[in-house]
């Protein structure tokens, strides 16, 4: 009888993704400060600094599921492609950033939210939960209920913006955008989404 790994090896958290991912973000965080030394324009300038921010955000955001929902996503293949297509975007949303393509970067920072929303909507209901307490799993089924329902929230607010964007001047949309998202990014950290304190 053919032995299986699990038989003999414990498992643990694999490296490969989270090296990855750090690897990733790094790497659009330095697209993003790279960009800052062509740009003409403080609007221009403080909405890469936005984007910057955003994707700083999104980091923080994948390394605290990644300590949340631990084995049981984290060694998914699942998990690593929605991981891949999540980079993508923003790579595309910090390239049109840098461009001055202001509602395109918008529109592809609003997709990653859908793309999270799917893939927590997918582990809430077809997750299985073998490796993990019932007071755990409890919490990472509450987290996935939060982050399906604020991500949607924020995704149809900036949807609503971009629909509007001819009314608004460039500096206004900008604007309207900096405060939406901060608005996401407070309440993610409030409930847990990001494990970072103000204080």
């Amino acid at each position: 009888m053919r032995l299986r790994r699990k038989q003999v090896i414990a498992e643990r958290h694999t490296e490969f993704s989270p090296l990855l991912f750090d690897v990733l973000f790094g790497l659009l965080v330095f697209l993003g400060i790279d960009a800052l030394f062509d740009l003409k324009g403080p609007q221009a300038f403080l909405f890469v600094v936005t984007s910057i921010a955003i994707i700083v955000h999104w980091w923080l955001k994948y390394k605290t599921a990644d300590e949340t929902y631990g084995l049981d996503v984290g060694n998914s293949t699942l998990d690593l492609l929605f991981g891949l297509i999540e980079i993508v975007l923003l790579q595309l949303a910090i390239i049109a950033a840098s461009r001055g393509a202001v509602i395109h970067a918008v529109f592809y920072f609003s997709l990653p939210l859908l793309t999270e929303s799917v893939w927590a909507l997918l582990w809430r209901f077809c997750g299985s939960w073998r490796r993990s307490t019932k007071d755990r799993v409890k919490f990472m089924e509450q987290q996935l209920e939060t982050t399906l329902f604020l991500n949607l929230g924020t995704a149809a607010a900036i949807g609503a913006l971009l629909s509007n964007a001819a009314l608004l001047s460039t500096a206004e949309f900008i604007g309207v955008f900096a405060v939406l998202y901060a608005l996401y990014a407070l309440l993610s950290s409030y409930w847990e989404l990001v494990d970072v304190k103000l204080m």
